[in-house]
């Protein structure tokens, strides 16, 4: 027979063992069926086929095809920087809509050239998570790439600014105002005044001295 202390461990391993069972029965059948659905924002978040590429026409051309399996996961089907792996990524992968790229050897505004493209696709990015793909896309693909992810912008249609010309300083400097322009006049001297006949009398005359007798 069991002692007294004996069965007050079975009772409670048996009441254990029933809650273990039925937290597990209720798990099993209250997580059947979702409550909700949760849609992220999609310019956040897109959803995609996986693997990635494997909804991709089979027509579709070659830049298309290898966006859709090496870069949508990052930059979204659409490029907007929204695919799935996008936000745990910091910083958030590029937005090609934008048309506003970062490692550019071109004029401040203008899109990047092609080299600038196949060398970012080419080498990756270092302190990001843009990787290389020399070893894993040949130079046809690399290519064929840059041309799609040029037609999700409309910044590579607009031609290149014109950089404003220099015009060289001329020898003579401008004057400031129109007056500063007018040559300066000289002074008209005022009219010499003719004394009267008193008058040049009076200068002309000195004036009589005062005779003084000693005493």
């Amino acid at each position: 027979m069991l002692t007294s202390r004996r069965r007050v461990v079975v009772i409670v391993l048996g009441v254990l063992a029933l809650t273990d069972l039925g937290r597990s029965w209720n798990a099993h059948v209250g997580y059947a069926q979702p409550v909700e659905r949760w849609q992220p924002d999609p310019r956040v978040y897109a959803d995609l086929a996986w693997p990635p590429g494997i909804d991709a026409p089979a027509g579709a051309p070659l830049g298309a095809r290898v966006y859709a399996q090496r870069c949508a996961v990052c930059h979204g089907p659409d490029g907007r920087g929204n695919g799935p792996a996008a936000p745990s990524l910091i910083p958030r992968p590029r937005d090609f809509t934008l048309g506003q790229f970062t490692y550019t050897s071109t004029a401040a505004g203008d899109a990047p050239s092609d080299a600038d493209l196949i060398k970012v696709v080419a080498d990756g990015l270092p302190a990001s998570s843009m990787p290389s793909w020399r070893d894993l896309l040949s130079d046809d693909e690399i290519r064929a790439v840059v041309d799609h992810i040029k037609s999700l912008s409309t910044a590579f249609a607009k031609p290149p600014a014109r950089r404003p010309r220099r015009r060289r300083a001329r020898r003579r400097a401008r004057p400031a105002s129109p007056a500063a322009a007018r040559p300066t006049r000289r002074a008209a001297a005022p009219p010499a005044t003719v004394p009267t006949a008193a008058a040049a009398s009076r200068w002309r005359t000195p004036r009589a001295i005062r005779s003084s007798r000693a005493t």
